[in-house]
């Protein structure tokens, strides 16, 4: 083989080399990652004689100070799909609850920590944030007093009940009212929903626009020593 000949073997062979690794560079280059799905998940103490709770996602503590009682957490993104969820007490490795969730992609959820410390339960709501008709907000009660009978929740001095028989773990659907962008002043009156005594109320600002959720939490008759008396926490969901 004369030299001219080996020359152009060799360029051939560069140039076909050169190819095949801009190629694969190109190939790299062209797989971009899938994006993570996520859901958005509110962490709600509402156990009246628990501790104060660290939340795990997955053995991972995700937040960043204690949960105490009547606090919350605000939207936390995690991963969607099937997650394990603890609940320990702060600080050490005691876990008050353990359980297994399924989180869907991009949704919105509250997780309340509920029940007595000796019953302490996960209760898991979603959260619909479809955004209020112009002039109205949207209003939902959960009920965590876990020795509070079912309730009625009336609106000021109405006549009619706004939600009915609302039981101890449960909830009801987000529900418009008339409100103002500077505010709406209500108190919603809790009544027992067998003798229709008033048995808290919770004053609330509403303003047009936003989605409100109130807890009715404590107890109605607390324990020796506890402080956690019967009462109603309003969250701002959006």
């Amino acid at each position: 083989m004369n030299s001219k000949t080996h020359s152009i073997r060799n360029v051939v062979l560069m140039s076909t080399l050169l190819a095949v690794l801009f190629a694969s560079c190109k190939k790299n280059e062209d797989v971009v990652p899938a994006p993570v799905e996520e859901a958005n998940i509110i962490i709600k103490h509402a156990s009246p004689d628990a501790p104060n709770v660290d939340l795990l996602v997955d053995g991972v503590k995700i937040n960043t100070s204690a949960i105490g009682f009547n606090t919350n957490t605000g939207y936390l993104k995690i991963k969607a799909g099937a997650r394990n969820i603890k609940v320990n007490a702060a600080g050490s490795t005691t876990s008050v609850i353990n359980s297994n969730l399924t989180l869907a992609k991009d949704k919105n959820y509250t997780l309340y920590a509920a029940n007595r410390l000796s019953n302490i339960e996960p209760v898991l709501v979603e959260d619909n944030l479809t955004a209020p008709a112009a002039g109205k907000a949207h209003i939902r009660f959960v009920h965590l007093s876990p020795d509070a009978p079912a309730v009625n929740i009336v609106n000021g001095a109405a006549t009619t009940n706004l939600f009915s028989s609302v039981a101890f773990k449960s909830s009801t659907a987000f529900t418009p009212v008339d409100a103002t962008a500077a505010g709406t002043a209500f108190t919603f009156n809790i009544r027992n929903a067998t003798t229709t005594a008033n048995v808290t109320s919770v004053p609330a600002t509403l303003l047009a626009g936003k989605i409100y959720t109130i807890v009715i939490r404590g107890f109605v008759t607390p324990p020796t020593n506890n402080t956690n008396t019967l009462g109603a926490t309003l969250i701002t969901n959006k």
